[in-house]
């Protein structure tokens, strides 16, 4: 059985800065965006992050999971041009 509850989305990029981030979603905004979850894995690696996910989602298939990268979204330097 898992854990229930978790944290917000916040904390987690906090705490895992420049990490991928996998999270189990726990809470949700009434548009269905995660605002909080429980930490599956995190590493500097997307790919091993994925492989957990994959392992994990087939171990729970009725889980919603969120893979994200903790850091800097845009890098230093470039331009956005909308």
């Amino acid at each position: 059985m898992r854990p229930v509850g978790g944290v917000s989305l916040e904390q987690i990029e906090e705490q895992y800065a420049d990490q991928w981030v996998l999270v189990e979603e726990t809470l949700w905004n009434k548009s269905g965006q995660p605002l909080a979850g429980r930490v599956i894995a995190h590493s500097q690696e997307k790919e091993t992050v994925v492989e957990i996910g994959v392992q994990y989602g087939k171990q729970y298939p009725d889980v919603r999971l969120f893979l994200f990268y903790a850091g800097e979204k845009i890098p230093e330097g470039v331009v956005i041009l909308l």
